[in-house]
């Protein structure tokens, strides 16, 4: 969790300033995997509970919940990437760097050593 959210800070950092929305957009999606991840880790430790007094059948709906909250954030985070992506394509802006293209592929090699 921490080399992913290493690797989304450094994609929208560079891609703000070399004026790419898909490394920016990459950047969020990155964001949005370590948040999930951390809510999904959340989700799990809750559903492990035992039953208790409040909770006779135990925690297990908790899971659906977290599932639920995850796929809402996703929707929502690819709702704002679309509709800004769409924004910057009728706004004439600048092109994007060349230099741009770094972290996507120092996140590939990342993720492919610690795979």
């Amino acid at each position: 969790m921490l080399a992913s959210a290493a690797l989304a800070t450094l994609k929208i950092t560079v891609g703000m300033r070399a004026h790419s929305t898909a490394v920016v957009s990459d950047g969020f999606e990155s964001a949005g995997d370590v948040l999930a991840s951390g809510l999904v880790f959340f989700g799990l430790l809750i559903a492990s509970r035992p039953p208790d007094r409040e909770h006779p059948y135990g925690h297990g709906r908790f899971e659906i919940l977290t599932a639920l909250a995850v796929g809402a954030m996703l929707t929502a985070t690819g709702m704002v990437i679309s509709w800004r992506s769409l924004d910057t394509a009728r706004s004439h802006s600048l092109p994007p760097a060349v230099w741009a293209i770094w972290p996507p592929i120092v996140s590939i090699g990342v993720k492919t050593v610690s795979a």
